[in-house]
């Protein structure tokens, strides 16, 4: 029965039948689905919204150079930023590899944590403070993080997911990057961090 319908469809009608058994309410099971959808609609538009601002800045940023400013107005156009997300969208949902991704998604949301202890660390370390107590944890994220992603790229290679493969090693190419900045700026600053 369930598997005809959509994630949206159930969560609205479960939503919806739970909200028109509370007499306060006086809403039909009806009337209560459709606020549901609503909710999950609205829900949705402004988490695409968001994602792919965010990820039109986060293009545009990887071009831009602090010293120099934009290294091209092609590259920092918000347009052709805004293009390059929605297109990769479109790749990834047309490429059959959609469902695939939840795994690369969680290695990124777990490096997003190990790229916060970074920074943490590094501010600790700059300031002159102990900061032990993060970079530990921080070397052990990374480590995890990058092994269970380095796992997913060998295992979607098996797999024939290509774009998969392609995600995975971007993002460890840009975890390398962020680990070499880091170093990088610990040694230009003479802080040895404790």
């Amino acid at each position: 029965l369930y598997a005809a319908k959509s994630f949206v469809q159930i969560f609205a009608e479960g939503v919806g039948n739970f909200m028109a058994r509370i007499p306060l309410l006086g809403l039909k099971a009806e009337a209560a689905t459709t606020f549901a959808a609503l909710g999950v609609s609205a829900f949705v538009l402004t988490s695409l919204d968001t994602s792919t601002r965010l990820a039109r800045f986060a293009f545009q940023e990887l071009f831009e150079s602090r010293k120099q400013g934009p290294a091209s107005p092609w590259l920092s156009n918000r347009y052709l930023g805004t293009a390059v997300t929605v297109i990769a969208a479109w790749v990834f949902l047309t490429s059959g590899g959609s469902d695939a991704i939840w795994p690369v998604f969680g290695s990124a949301n777990q490096l997003l944590a190990a790229l916060a202890l970074l920074a943490v660390s590094v501010w600790l370390a700059k300031e002159g403070r102990r900061n032990s107590f993060v970079r530990y944890p921080m070397v052990f994220m990374f480590l995890v993080t990058l092994t269970a992603l380095a796992s997913l790229v060998y295992k979607n290679f098996l797999r024939g997911n290509y774009l998969l493969v392609a995600v995975g090693i971007v993002l460890f190419c840009l975890a390398g990057l962020l680990i070499n900045q880091a170093i990088h700026s610990l040694r230009s600053a003479r802080v040895t961090p404790r």
